[in-house]
């Protein structure tokens, strides 16, 4: 059960991060729930029972879930503009009547790659 209630898409940011400083989820069920158990172990001064990957296994805790918290800003920043380019292709494809009814068909990855060519036709005007 998770002790913070963030959105989704910071909880996909954050187990992202997370995965890319631990090497094992402990037992915790998912690189999310890892995070948060390092955070509550960290906060509390306790030795988490969790292994980070070779290259930061000499550092502090308190460093890692830093450096977590950096990284997983990064992707959910990444990830809100990989959001905002879809969107920007949905609603392109909307204006010009190519947006398929069938909502099941529509290919996200298509709405990005529109929605950047949009984008980058806006900062030429």
């Amino acid at each position: 059960m998770s002790l913070t209630t963030k959105p989704k898409l910071e909880e996909l940011a954050y187990a992202q991060a997370t995965a890319q400083y631990l090497s094992e989820l402990g037992s915790a069920d998912n690189w999310f729930m890892a995070y948060e158990y390092l955070i509550e172990c960290v906060e509390k001064g306790e030795e988490p029972d969790l292994t980070a990957w070779q290259p930061f296994e000499h550092w502090e805790w308190k460093d890692i879930a830093d450096r977590i918290d950096d990284e997983a800003q990064s992707i959910l920043s990444m990830l809100k503009q990989v959001l905002k380019l879809a969107k920007e292709g949905i609603v392109y494809s909307a204006i010009n009547d190519t947006l398929t009814m069938d909502m099941n068909q529509i290919c996200m990855q298509s709405m990005v790659e529109l929605g950047a060519c949009q984008e980058v036709s806006n900062e030429a005007e």
